[in-house]
């Protein structure tokens, strides 16, 4: 990435960044268990950003045929499939951060042990 672009462009620490930080200085300080630990939180979060990915993709094909079913129709039906897509969208992005917070707590709590 050219230095200046993309959504940090002052290359400031973002809370991602204190996360790997966090997951890289316990896996080295602590051994094997925190590096089992934080290799499994990093693939819950994968799996995680795999569903939300999943989830945007049939939302957004969902709303879009909606959108032009309802210009081609001028049928009101249309317009809940849309709102209650943009629901299912918004429940998926605050099931991310519910997961992310509790992966990061899961292994917090892990490194106040070791």
């Amino acid at each position: 990435m050219v230095e200046g672009e993309g959504s940090n462009p002052k290359n400031e620490a973002t809370a991602s960044d204190k996360f790997d930080a966090d997951l890289s200085m316990t896996a080295t300080a602590a051994g094997s268990p925190a590096l089992a630990i934080s290799f499994t939180t990093a693939i819950v979060m994968n799996d995680a950003a795999d569903m939300l990915r999943n989830v945007s993709t049939i939302q957004i094909t969902a709303i879009g045929a909606a959108t032009a079913a309802w210009i081609a129709s001028a049928n009101p039906v249309y317009k809940e499939i849309i709102t209650s897509s943009i629901s299912t969208l918004q429940e998926a992005a605050a099931l991310y951060l519910t997961i992310g917070e509790n992966a990061y707590k899961v292994f917090m709590q892990y490194k106040e042990q070791t």
